[in-house]
């Protein structure tokens, strides 16, 4: 029988979670590799758009969206191999580019139970795609900041548990997270999800 997963406040917290847990390392990374002038724009201007973090390489400017997954998707282990930038990222884009006079950017953290990957390039990289492809050719084209890093925290509260239920007519054509590997579909739930609970 197919099933489809219920997205409750408990997911929707852990997703929270792992977003501030995943800028918070960001932070890290980022000074690590040598960026400076390290700033958390959410904490100036709650949802500042597209970015989470501002920060300087020699005399490049960055806003960067930080993103961290799981390595491995909920109920299947396998790669994740796209993670969602959303559907206006790049309008969102131009206009922290234009605010803050800085170039458009993207940190991809890769989550595992010990340790951590984390990669960088600007959004152009993508050339116009809503995702960041997370497979080993698509890796390829980034800068890798950190590989398999250890970051000496329990991730298990962000590991991927769902509650199922069988597929009814009211839920027929949603398959889950996992459908065409994204999980673009379940963040934007759980994205109005956790601006509910703020609010």
């Amino acid at each position: 029988m197919r099933r489809i997963v219920i997205l409750n406040k408990e997911v929707a917290l852990r997703f929270q979670k792992l977003g501030s847990f995943g800028e918070a390392l960001a932070g890290r990374i980022l000074q690590n590799a040598g960026f400076t002038k390290i700033r958390n724009l959410n904490q100036i201007r709650q949802n500042f758009p597209f970015a989470d973090i501002y920060a300087e390489r020699g005399k490049q400017k960055y806003v960067i969206s930080v993103k961290i997954r799981n390595r491995y998707q909920a109920r299947t282990d396998r790669l994740n191999p796209r993670y969602n930038l959303g559907k206006n990222c790049y309008e969102l884009a131009t206009r922290a580019e234009a605010e803050l006079s800085a170039t458009p950017a993207f940190l991809a953290i890769s989550l595992h139970s010990d340790f951590y990957s984390a990669y960088f390039a600007p959004l152009t990289v993508l050339a116009g795609s809503l995702g960041i492809r997370m497979t080993p050719t698509s890796l390829s084209r980034y800068e890798c900041l950190a590989e398999d890093a250890l970051h000496g925290i329990d991730a298990s509260p962000f590991k991927n548990t769902y509650l199922e239920a069988p597929i009814t007519n009211s839920t027929k054509g949603w398959e889950g997270p996992e459908r065409a590997g994204d999980v673009g579909l379940v963040e934007g739930v759980i994205a109005r999800s956790v601006l509910s609970i703020r609010g």
